[in-house]
């Protein structure tokens, strides 16, 4: 998150690589999307989107964003 995210005076700018877009977001949902970040890490992406799920479901932007955080998390197959 720390490479794609940067801090302007309490808001964040949200650099998404796989779309080439920016987003200016408030802090929860940079909390939102580093919680997704770790949950890609810790390899349970999928129960995390049923936790958020649970919770109420996402916004539509927000979901975009988490879901690019995570193809970009895939692992590229090696080359034959």
């Amino acid at each position: 998150m720390e490479n794609h995210c940067l801090s302007l005076d309490g808001q964040f700018l949200f650099m998404d690589p796989l779309h080439g877009q920016t987003h200016l977001l408030n802090e929860g949902a940079v909390e939102v999307l580093t919680e997704a970040a770790a949950a890609l890490d810790a390899g349970v992406f999928s129960a995390f989107l049923c936790e958020v799920e649970e919770a109420g479901g996402w916004s539509p932007e927000l979901e975009a964003l988490a879901r690019s955080l995570s193809i970009l998390h895939t692992p590229l197959a090696p080359a034959p």
